[in-house]
Protein backbone atom coordinates (compact mmCIF):
# COMPACT_ATOMS: atom_id res chain seq x y z
CA UNK A 1 0.00 0.00 0.00
CA UNK A 2 1.87 3.33 -1.28
CA UNK A 3 1.83 6.28 1.48
CA UNK A 4 -0.57 7.99 -0.42
CA UNK A 5 -3.46 5.50 0.20
CA UNK A 6 -2.40 4.90 3.44
CA UNK A 7 -2.74 8.49 4.38
CA UNK A 8 -6.34 8.65 2.73
CA UNK A 9 -7.01 5.76 4.39
CA UNK A 10 -6.34 6.97 7.48
CA UNK A 11 -8.15 10.32 6.81
CA UNK A 12 -11.31 8.75 6.01
CA UNK A 13 -11.41 7.12 9.42
CA UNK A 14 -10.84 10.26 11.12
CA UNK A 15 -13.98 12.48 10.40
CA UNK A 16 -11.97 15.85 12.21
CA UNK A 17 -9.32 15.35 9.45
CA UNK A 18 -11.61 14.07 6.83
CA UNK A 19 -13.54 16.88 6.72
CA UNK A 20 -10.71 19.33 6.57
CA UNK A 21 -8.56 17.58 4.04
CA UNK A 22 -9.84 19.65 1.01
CA UNK A 23 -8.07 22.88 2.31
CA UNK A 24 -5.06 20.44 2.85
CA UNK A 25 -5.25 19.57 -0.75
CA UNK A 26 -5.96 23.42 -2.05
CA UNK A 27 -2.82 24.68 -0.37
CA UNK A 28 -0.57 21.90 -1.55
CA UNK A 29 -2.26 23.05 -5.48
CA UNK A 30 -1.34 26.64 -4.55
CA UNK A 31 2.03 25.82 -3.46
CA UNK A 32 2.71 23.04 -6.92
CA UNK A 33 1.50 26.03 -8.72
CA UNK A 34 4.35 27.93 -7.36
CA UNK A 35 7.13 25.65 -8.60
CA UNK A 36 5.58 23.62 -11.47
CA UNK A 37 5.69 23.89 -14.75
CA UNK A 38 1.93 25.46 -16.11
CA UNK A 39 0.07 26.90 -19.19
CA UNK A 40 -3.48 28.38 -19.91
CA UNK A 41 -5.48 25.42 -21.46
CA UNK A 42 -7.16 26.95 -24.69
CA UNK A 43 -10.32 24.53 -24.07
CA UNK A 44 -11.75 24.00 -20.54
CA UNK A 45 -14.49 21.36 -19.88
CA UNK A 46 -16.20 19.15 -16.94
CA UNK A 47 -18.24 16.06 -17.09
CA UNK A 48 -21.61 16.68 -15.30
CA UNK A 49 -24.25 13.98 -13.97
CA UNK A 50 -24.45 11.54 -10.72
CA UNK A 51 -22.53 8.73 -9.63
CA UNK A 52 -22.36 5.21 -11.13
CA UNK A 53 -23.06 6.88 -14.48
CA UNK A 54 -19.89 5.67 -15.95
CA UNK A 55 -18.17 9.19 -15.75
CA UNK A 56 -14.95 6.87 -14.21
CA UNK A 57 -14.85 5.32 -17.26
CA UNK A 58 -15.76 8.37 -19.11
CA UNK A 59 -12.78 10.39 -17.35
CA UNK A 60 -10.00 7.43 -17.88
CA UNK A 61 -10.67 7.66 -21.62
CA UNK A 62 -10.45 11.12 -22.33
CA UNK A 63 -7.68 11.45 -20.23
CA UNK A 64 -5.75 9.03 -22.68
CA UNK A 65 -5.64 11.48 -25.18
CA UNK A 66 -2.43 12.87 -24.98
CA UNK A 67 -3.51 16.30 -25.69
CA UNK A 68 -5.70 16.50 -22.47
CA UNK A 69 -5.65 16.05 -18.87
CA UNK A 70 -9.20 14.99 -17.46
CA UNK A 71 -8.99 15.40 -13.48
CA UNK A 72 -11.45 13.08 -11.88
CA UNK A 73 -13.64 14.68 -8.18
CA UNK A 74 -11.93 17.90 -7.87
CA UNK A 75 -15.05 19.16 -5.65
CA UNK A 76 -14.96 15.85 -3.66
CA UNK A 77 -13.95 17.53 -0.57
CA UNK A 78 -14.72 21.24 0.18
CA UNK A 79 -12.09 23.75 -0.54
CA UNK A 80 -12.01 27.60 0.54
CA UNK A 81 -11.77 28.92 -2.99
CA UNK A 82 -13.52 26.92 -5.54
CA UNK A 83 -12.73 29.05 -8.61
CA UNK A 84 -9.26 29.47 -8.12
CA UNK A 85 -8.35 26.00 -6.67
CA UNK A 86 -10.33 24.85 -10.21
CA UNK A 87 -7.75 27.45 -12.65
CA UNK A 88 -4.77 27.09 -10.44
CA UNK A 89 -5.69 22.96 -11.43
CA UNK A 90 -6.20 23.72 -14.75
CA UNK A 91 -2.85 25.31 -15.61
CA UNK A 92 -0.87 23.17 -13.89
CA UNK A 93 -2.17 20.54 -15.80
CA UNK A 94 0.08 21.52 -18.52
CA UNK A 95 -2.28 20.35 -21.16
CA UNK A 96 -3.67 22.17 -24.22
CA UNK A 97 -7.16 20.83 -22.71
CA UNK A 98 -8.10 20.43 -19.04
CA UNK A 99 -11.51 19.35 -17.34
CA UNK A 100 -12.93 17.73 -14.48
CA UNK A 101 -15.71 15.53 -12.75
CA UNK A 102 -18.55 17.21 -11.80
CA UNK A 103 -21.16 15.85 -9.64
CA UNK A 104 -24.90 17.16 -8.92
CA UNK A 105 -24.14 16.41 -5.53
CA UNK A 106 -20.79 18.66 -5.30
CA UNK A 107 -22.58 21.53 -6.27
CA UNK A 108 -24.88 21.27 -3.33
CA UNK A 109 -22.96 19.70 -1.01
CA UNK A 110 -19.08 20.78 -1.45
CA UNK A 111 -19.66 23.97 -3.07
CA UNK A 112 -22.65 25.14 -0.86
CA UNK A 113 -24.99 26.08 -3.49
CA UNK A 114 -28.45 26.42 -3.24
CA UNK A 115 -30.91 24.17 -5.60
CA UNK A 116 -32.75 27.30 -7.18
CA UNK A 117 -28.62 28.98 -8.23
CA UNK A 118 -27.81 25.60 -10.07
CA UNK A 119 -28.42 26.65 -13.48
CA UNK A 120 -26.76 30.16 -12.82
CA UNK A 121 -23.74 28.25 -11.67
CA UNK A 122 -23.52 25.97 -14.25
CA UNK A 123 -23.89 28.94 -16.63
CA UNK A 124 -21.18 31.03 -14.94
CA UNK A 125 -19.11 27.87 -15.90
CA UNK A 126 -19.71 28.42 -19.06
CA UNK A 127 -18.93 32.18 -19.27
CA UNK A 128 -15.75 31.07 -17.62
CA UNK A 129 -14.80 29.00 -20.98
CA UNK A 130 -16.01 25.75 -19.84
CA UNK A 131 -17.83 23.25 -22.19
CA UNK A 132 -20.25 20.76 -20.57
CA UNK A 133 -20.45 17.01 -21.33
CA UNK A 134 -23.76 15.77 -20.11
CA UNK A 135 -23.26 12.24 -18.89
CA UNK A 136 -26.74 10.40 -18.40
CA UNK A 137 -27.30 6.37 -17.61
CA UNK A 138 -31.01 6.06 -18.83
CA UNK A 139 -31.57 2.90 -16.61
CA UNK A 140 -32.40 3.99 -13.45
CA UNK A 141 -32.78 0.78 -12.04
CA UNK A 142 -29.10 -0.37 -12.52
CA UNK A 143 -27.76 2.83 -11.63
CA UNK A 144 -29.38 2.25 -8.25
CA UNK A 145 -28.40 -1.36 -7.93
CA UNK A 146 -24.96 0.32 -8.73
CA UNK A 147 -25.12 2.14 -5.91
CA UNK A 148 -25.89 -0.56 -3.72
CA UNK A 149 -23.57 -2.85 -4.72
CA UNK A 150 -20.57 -0.90 -4.69
CA UNK A 151 -21.56 0.45 -1.28
CA UNK A 152 -21.51 -3.65 -0.76
CA UNK A 153 -18.48 -4.20 -1.80
CA UNK A 154 -16.53 -1.21 -0.29
CA UNK A 155 -15.07 -0.54 -3.88
CA UNK A 156 -16.64 1.67 -6.60
CA UNK A 157 -14.03 0.61 -9.72
CA UNK A 158 -11.78 -2.00 -10.92
CA UNK A 159 -8.94 -1.92 -12.96
CA UNK A 160 -6.37 -4.79 -13.98
CA UNK A 161 -3.86 -3.34 -10.87
CA UNK A 162 -6.25 -3.40 -8.36
CA UNK A 163 -6.66 -6.82 -6.09
CA UNK A 164 -10.20 -8.05 -5.96
CA UNK A 165 -12.26 -7.40 -3.40
CA UNK A 166 -15.19 -9.96 -2.22
CA UNK A 167 -17.80 -10.98 -4.50
CA UNK A 168 -20.30 -11.91 -1.73
CA UNK A 169 -23.85 -11.79 -2.80
CA UNK A 170 -26.27 -8.37 -1.24
CA UNK A 171 -29.38 -8.42 0.05
CA UNK A 172 -31.14 -5.46 -0.70
CA UNK A 173 -32.86 -3.37 1.08
CA UNK A 174 -36.40 -2.67 -1.02
CA UNK A 175 -36.80 0.91 1.17
CA UNK A 176 -33.26 1.96 -0.01
CA UNK A 177 -33.18 0.34 -3.24
CA UNK A 178 -36.55 2.63 -4.14
CA UNK A 179 -34.83 5.84 -2.21
CA UNK A 180 -32.04 5.51 -4.95
CA UNK A 181 -34.03 4.60 -7.83
CA UNK A 182 -36.78 7.42 -6.82
CA UNK A 183 -33.50 10.47 -6.17
CA UNK A 184 -32.00 9.12 -9.66
CA UNK A 185 -35.13 9.84 -12.04
CA UNK A 186 -35.74 12.60 -10.38
CA UNK A 187 -32.40 14.40 -10.38
CA UNK A 188 -31.85 12.69 -13.95
CA UNK A 189 -35.13 15.31 -15.12
CA UNK A 190 -33.39 18.23 -13.22
CA UNK A 191 -30.12 17.48 -14.92
CA UNK A 192 -32.40 17.93 -18.55
CA UNK A 193 -34.12 20.88 -17.69
CA UNK A 194 -30.98 22.82 -15.83
CA UNK A 195 -28.99 22.24 -19.24
CA UNK A 196 -32.29 23.46 -21.35
CA UNK A 197 -30.34 26.54 -22.68
CA UNK A 198 -27.02 25.92 -21.95
CA UNK A 199 -24.60 24.49 -24.98
CA UNK A 200 -23.72 20.82 -23.84
CA UNK A 201 -22.35 17.65 -26.04
CA UNK A 202 -24.79 14.71 -24.85
CA UNK A 203 -23.76 11.44 -23.88
CA UNK A 204 -25.29 8.40 -22.26
CA UNK A 205 -23.70 5.28 -20.68
CA UNK A 206 -25.73 2.44 -22.55
CA UNK A 207 -24.94 3.51 -26.21
CA UNK A 208 -21.75 5.39 -25.52
CA UNK A 209 -19.67 3.70 -23.21
CA UNK A 210 -20.88 0.26 -21.97
CA UNK A 211 -20.01 -1.81 -24.81
CA UNK A 212 -16.29 -1.49 -25.35
CA UNK A 213 -16.74 -1.16 -29.06
CA UNK A 214 -18.55 1.99 -28.52
CA UNK A 215 -15.57 3.86 -27.10
CA UNK A 216 -13.32 4.92 -30.28
CA UNK A 217 -16.38 6.43 -31.90
CA UNK A 218 -17.61 8.00 -28.36
CA UNK A 219 -14.15 9.52 -28.65
CA UNK A 220 -14.36 10.77 -31.47
CA UNK A 221 -17.08 12.97 -30.77
CA UNK A 222 -15.62 14.27 -27.40
CA UNK A 223 -12.45 15.13 -28.97
CA UNK A 224 -14.43 17.09 -32.27
CA UNK A 225 -16.66 18.96 -29.25
CA UNK A 226 -13.12 19.83 -27.41
CA UNK A 227 -11.56 20.28 -30.67
CA UNK A 228 -8.36 18.04 -30.82
CA UNK A 229 -7.18 15.37 -32.36
CA UNK A 230 -8.72 12.11 -32.12
CA UNK A 231 -6.74 9.44 -30.45
CA UNK A 232 -7.50 5.34 -29.69
CA UNK A 233 -8.87 4.84 -26.76
CA UNK A 234 -6.93 3.15 -23.61
CA UNK A 235 -8.44 2.46 -19.97
CA UNK A 236 -7.64 0.22 -17.75
CA UNK A 237 -10.99 -0.18 -15.63
CA UNK A 238 -13.38 -2.52 -15.30
CA UNK A 239 -17.31 -2.72 -14.56
CA UNK A 240 -17.61 -3.74 -11.44
CA UNK A 241 -21.06 -4.83 -10.85
CA UNK A 242 -22.02 -8.04 -12.57
CA UNK A 243 -25.12 -7.98 -15.42
CA UNK A 244 -27.02 -10.84 -13.81
CA UNK A 245 -29.30 -10.00 -11.35
CA UNK A 246 -29.00 -13.32 -9.86
CA UNK A 247 -25.03 -13.33 -9.67
CA UNK A 248 -25.02 -10.71 -7.10
CA UNK A 249 -28.04 -10.07 -5.48
CA UNK A 250 -29.03 -12.81 -2.78
CA UNK A 251 -32.95 -12.00 -2.64
CA UNK A 252 -33.32 -11.50 -6.39
CA UNK A 253 -36.70 -12.57 -6.83
CA UNK A 254 -37.80 -10.35 -3.89
CA UNK A 255 -36.28 -7.61 -5.80
CA UNK A 256 -38.17 -8.41 -9.46
CA UNK A 257 -41.48 -8.80 -7.64
CA UNK A 258 -40.61 -5.10 -5.92
CA UNK A 259 -39.85 -4.12 -9.17
CA UNK A 260 -42.70 -5.25 -10.99
CA UNK A 261 -44.84 -3.54 -8.26
CA UNK A 262 -43.51 -0.31 -9.26
CA UNK A 263 -43.52 -0.64 -12.66
CA UNK A 264 -39.37 -0.73 -12.98
CA UNK A 265 -39.60 -4.11 -13.98
CA UNK A 266 -38.63 -3.17 -17.92
CA UNK A 267 -35.36 -1.98 -16.68
CA UNK A 268 -34.04 -5.47 -16.06
CA UNK A 269 -36.54 -7.92 -17.67
CA UNK A 270 -36.27 -5.97 -21.44
CA UNK A 271 -32.66 -4.42 -21.31
CA UNK A 272 -31.65 -4.00 -25.41
CA UNK A 273 -27.87 -4.46 -26.40
CA UNK A 274 -26.85 -0.99 -26.97
CA UNK A 275 -26.64 -0.38 -30.76
CA UNK A 276 -22.95 0.46 -31.25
Amino acid sequence: MSLKTSLEAFVKGTPFLDNRMGYVFEMGTYLKYLVRPKQTPSTKFIIFGTGRSGSTLLVSLIDSNTHIFCDNEIYHRKVMFPRAYREALARIANKEVYGFKLLMYHISLKLGIKNENFGDYLQSLVDDGYKIIHLRRHNIVRQALSNVYARHRGQFHSNSTVGKKTDKKMVVNLSELERWIRDIEEQAHWEVELLESIPHLSLGYEVDLEDQRAHGRTLKRVSQFLGVNVEPPDTELKKVTPKSLESFVENHEEVMAFLRLHGWAHYIENEALPQV
